[in-house]
């Protein structure tokens, strides 16, 4: 199926930030608050009701909020007649167009501001609709406004395709489930938290048209992916290549070995990383078994009842690639997994795997929702490292069973 792509209107398609920014200058300076440029994109992406409540919020203002949003949007207005596209735009949207099934603009200004930037930039004859986030009950980094587009286009997340120029634009299409393109300000560009994105480019002129077609988003993201491999080549030189059978164990499925082992496993350890790029581990456990393989590239992973921290999950809203490595207690060896997962409710994880429903009643396990993981890379891991560890030592695990090697933890952690 061709991609639906949902463009970003400020500071991606039109070079309109500045006029915002001279904007609220002109509107909030009479009332004695003198917007720096940091400040300036603090606010960047935001909806403006939202960016006027934020600075009502930090500031002693004597003023209507939405009298000032009004005079903030007349500014604009008044100033659109002149606005520049950004540098690619036009092509870019242009050669969009040419493989899309459907196109939107989906901004945080308002409506009357989307169409007016439009029709004097000529862009107009490119798009299906325009969806403004004032109309949402949230604003980006939310993802609603994506999702009401993608709904109101007929096509699912994983058909569509974000262009974004702000953080809070990309983690609202990447919170929506959609391939996300970012083309970050220059001043930007070195900021981490653009890793969630699929791809991140220096200016629409960047973008390689060839990847658009009927599997647009896979080939996007294999290009992403390819751009930002970690290049081990600085280590190989100096420690050496690794055995050809060791760089052949890595596949993109899952083999039956593979498969039996996670069969036979009650503990993995799982990685994740939010937005920005802080990492967590959290281990997960359960009787042999309690994580499903549902096919060759997809496993299901139980969510039971526990602290409620919700670490994992709430990175993987933002950053669905995961990591994962299984143990099997008394086995040197351990398998990894690396891919992407999504949360799933409770009443879906019943119905990939009805035997689960047992769970619901038992006290002890409580099962809440899941997490599915659609496997990219799955290998075996050599027993060197466990067996350094002595981790399955007979003789060990016995003398800390009888006495413990440290005293109990404190209430207090």
């Amino acid at each position: 199926m061709q991609p639906t792509f949902l463009f970003d209107l400020d500071g991606l398609l039109i070079d309109s930030e500045p006029v915002w920014d001279a904007a609220k200058r002109d509107v909030f300076g009479p009332l004695g608050l003198h917007l720096t440029a940091e400040m300036q994109a603090a606010t960047r992406g935001m909806r403006q009701r939202d960016m006027v409540a934020h600075w009502f919020d930090r500031a002693a203002l004597r003023a209507d909020p939405d009298d000032v949003e009004q005079r903030i949007v007349a500014a604009v207005c008044r100033r659109l007649a002149d606005v520049e596209l950004k540098p690619g735009a036009e092509q870019a949207v242009a050669a969009c167009a040419r493989a899309a099934r459907a196109m939107a603009v989906v901004s945080s200004s308002p409506e009357p501001v989307i169409r007016r930037a439009l029709a004097s930039t000529g862009l107009d004859r490119f798009f299906d609709a325009v969806f403004s986030a004032e109309d949402d009950e949230h604003g980006k980094p939310h993802p609603g406004a994506y999702l009401r587009a993608a709904a109101a286009l007929g096509a699912s997340p994983e058909e569509c395709v974000v262009l974004e120029d702000s953080f809070n634009g990309v983690l609202a299409g990447a919170s929506a489930r959609m391939t996300v393109v970012a083309v970050p300000e220059a001043a930007d560009r070195s900021d981490p938290r653009f890793a969630i994105a699929t791809l991140v480019l220096d200016s629409l002129a960047d973008l390689d048209t060839s990847a658009f077609g009927a599997h647009a988003p896979g080939a996007i993201r294999d290009a992403a992916r390819a751009s930002r491999t970690a290049d081990p080549q600085p280590f190989r030189q100096h420690f050496g290549d690794p055995k050809p059978r060791v760089a052949a164990k890595v596949r993109g499925t899952l083999h039956p070995w593979i498969e039996e082992f996670i069969g036979l496993s009650p503990f993995l350890v799982m990685a994740t990383a939010d937005g920005t790029g802080a990492a967590d581990a959290s281990p997960r456990g359960g009787e042999p078994g309690f994580v499903r393989v549902l096919d060759d590239r997809h496993l299901l992973i139980p969510d039971r009842w526990g602290n409620r921290l919700f670490q994992s999950f709430g990175n993987i809203q933002v950053n669905p690639q995961v990591g994962l490595v299984f143990f099997i207690p008394g086995v040197n060896d351990t398998v990894r997994v690396n891919g992407t997962a999504r949360v799933v409710s409770q009443d879906r994880v019943l119905e990939l795997v009805e035997d689960l429903r047992g769970e619901l009643i038992d006290p002890k396990l409580r099962m809440i929702q899941g997490l599915v993981v659609e496997v990219e890379e799955a290998y075996y891991h050599c027993p060197r490292s466990t067996a350094l560890a002595g981790l399955w030592d007979a003789a060990r695990i016995e003398r800390h069973t009888e006495q413990r090697p440290l005293p109990p933890r404190p209430r207090s952690m």
